[in-house]
């Protein structure tokens, strides 16, 4: 059996609410998790630290950072469209929106905040633990 393939960006500062659920489905062979962060390369030590922190860098197959400074949202539409990840947990509505314009085969799943969750979306989740829920019952056995 293939495993799910998800890409997750993550939050800049505080955890988010859904690590508990993370921790749990990442120990099952049938998902791999990637973390894409696009802040520029002068935090990524703070990223690494904050991971650490939290007990969470051996949850992820591989760690994505922006160390060429990119746009932050050219930088992740580009490991997205590289990695073809079944599912992409992203928390900022514009690069959601232009993820969807590029025509992907990756579900896009949206974490929303209190500005943009009046915003129309069919796959939108007031934080990561209910985005990881909707992908663990959409892969039941």
């Amino acid at each position: 059996m293939t495993a799910y393939r998800i890409g997750i960006v993550w939050p800049s500062f505080l955890p988010a609410r859904g690590i508990k659920k993370l921790k749990e489905l990442a120990k099952s062979p049938r998902y791999e998790f990637y973390l894409l962060s696009g802040r520029y390369s002068f935090v990524n030590q703070d990223t690494l630290m904050w991971l650490k922190q939290y007990d969470l860098i051996g949850l992820f197959k591989k760690i994505y950072v922006n160390k060429d400074n990119e746009q932050p949202h050219e930088f992740k539409i580009k490991v997205v469209k590289s990695e073809k990840f079944d599912y992409f947990i992203e928390d900022n509505y514009d690069i959601v929106r232009d993820l969807n314009n590029h025509q992907i085969k990756t579900k896009i799943l949206w974490i929303y905040n209190i500005l943009d969750g009046r915003n129309a979306y069919p796959e939108k989740f007031p934080y990561l633990e209910k985005a990881l829920e909707k992908i663990a019952n959409e892969n039941r056995l």
